[in-house]
């Protein structure tokens, strides 16, 4: 306990002279921040009060599309995570191959910004809603996925061998022991997807 109490300020103190010695070498002084805050006012101030013009009608109209895309693609990726967070879970498939195979599946689709994925979709399908719709469910797939295998590996297991020992299938077993614990999770992480920023590009 001793040593931890000598060890924890010391490394706090090493962090901070780290911290300090990276805005040095960024050249991050106090007269670059102060001028930036002050343009930063003074770029807010050119922007109220706004003045839309005639195209306000126009500004709202693509802003609900864009909520609706978000919404969409938010959807439409949460619903094929599910089955292939069951695929990559540990404590569902015993299959080590399958599994890894499943979780370097989540691994690509995350990987590609979403914006190569629009680029993607538009020479795909088009140019349109449907094409954003899809560059932004396919990444949110694979981060969903991994949040809902992780979900599903940390669940207690005493519900579901309570309900295998009721005389339930395996799938029965997981719909009914597994799923429930985990939902509540699953729906915040579906929730922060749709809140992330990279819900709006």
């Amino acid at each position: 306990m001793t040593k931890l109490r000598l060890t924890t300020p010391l490394l706090f103190t090493l962090l901070f002279l780290l911290l300090l010695g990276g805005l040095w070498r960024m050249d991050a002084s106090s007269d670059r921040i102060l001028n930036g805050i002050m343009k930063l006012g003074w770029l807010v101030a050119l922007m109220w009060p706004p003045s839309a013009g005639g195209v306000l009608p126009e500004l709202l109209v693509s802003l609900m599309e864009s909520l609706a895309m978000a919404f969409l693609g938010t959807l439409l990726a949460a619903l094929v995570a599910l089955p292939l967070a069951l695929l990559g879970a540990g404590n569902i498939v015993g299959n080590i191959f399958l599994r890894f195979s499943v979780r370097r599946l989540y691994d690509g689709l995350r990987g590609i910004d979403t914006l190569i994925w629009a680029l993607i979709f538009v020479s795909a399908v088009g140019m349109g809603p449907f094409a954003g719709i899809l560059a932004l469910a396919v990444p949110d797939i694979g981060v969903l996925s991994k949040l809902f295998s992780e979900a599903l590996e940390s669940a207690d297991k005493r519900q579901v061998e309570a309900v295998r020992a009721a005389g339930a299938n395996r799938v029965l077993a997981v719909r009914i022991g597994l799923i429930p614990q985990v939902a509540p999770i699953m729906l915040s992480q579906i929730l922060y997807t749709l809140e992330s920023p990279n819900s709006y590009q």
